[in-house]
């Protein structure tokens, strides 16, 4: 597939509402909140160790996490 073909069935999946919805605001940040509460619950109820919760938790400010 061409770049360009390649761009364009991008852009018409992009614009299909029916499968996505432009957002107002990014939603990392509740995101991350509500990630980091259920890998807490996951570690209380000894599902996951210690090291696991912690390799697994987002970062404190996603928006300098580096690609």
């Amino acid at each position: 597939m061409d770049k360009q073909h390649y761009l364009t069935e991008g852009y018409r999946q992009l614009t299909n509402s029916h499968y996505y919805t432009k957002l107002n605001a990014p939603l990392f940040h509740q995101t991350s909140i509500k990630v980091a509460e259920i890998l807490n619950e996951l570690r209380k109820a000894c599902v996951i160790v210690e090291q696991r919760l912690q390799y697994l938790l987002p970062p404190v400010n996603p928006n300098s996490q580096s690609s």
